[in-house]
């Protein structure tokens, strides 16, 4: 997760100096961008055996959420995101021959109750329900794998409208019978984010 150090590094000095005290930062309605680093891996069992494949990919990132404040220091968020990561997770050889996972299309929606850090900043966690399209040992069929997601992050202002955020996400889907194999598939996700609240 050096890149996640990294990245709150950078928050931090983007957002140094603005201190805009307004009761209304952080609430209403938002919609951001992100850069998405993700580690997928997969286990893959059947009757003759099992092993573990692992990938990483890039890909980019749309939220759109609603936020509240419910206390002086708290908020409380709902949202929706899409993300066109590919989550693919290795190639087999042997009993397992051909590429693991291809998953696409992977969406979330979430719950996110947060604290603020002064006027300018948010420390937030965030859970949910996930869902993803993915095809198996290099299948034309795609099927639907869904799970549940958690993590937590910060986003800070650095006006009025416009924020940045980093945050980190696992994802675990149930596992899936397919052709008499099973596939567990989890990931890891690293996020670097821009948004506007309106």
């Amino acid at each position: 997760m050096r890149q996640l150090s990294n990245a709150l590094i950078t928050l931090s000095i983007l957002t140094t100096g603005y201190a805009h005290a307004d009761e209304q930062n952080f609430q209403g309605l938002r919609i951001g961008g992100s850069l998405n680093m993700t580690g997928a891996s997969t286990k893959n069992s059947n009757s003759l055996g099992s092993d573990t494949y692992g990938g990483n990919n890039i890909g980019g990132g749309l939220t759109i959420a609603f936020s509240q404040r419910i206390s002086r220091k708290t908020m409380i968020g709902l949202g929706a995101t899409y993300s066109n990561s590919k989550l693919t997770s290795g190639t087999g050889s042997g009993i397992f021959s051909g590429t693991i996972t291809k998953g696409k299309n992977l969406w979330t929606a979430f719950v996110e109750p947060g604290i603020l850090l002064g006027d300018n900043s948010l420390l937030y966690v965030k859970g949910g329900y996930a869902g993803m399209k993915a095809g198996v040992l290099d299948s034309s069929t795609d099927y639907t794998f869904e799970g549940y997601v958690y993590g937590l992050g910060i986003r800070s202002m650095v006006d009025e409208n416009l924020y940045v955020e980093v945050e980190a996400l696992q994802f675990k889907f149930n596992s899936k019978l397919i052709n008499s194999e099973t596939y567990n598939v989890k990931a890891t996700q690293a996020n670097v984010g821009l948004g506007y609240k309106f």
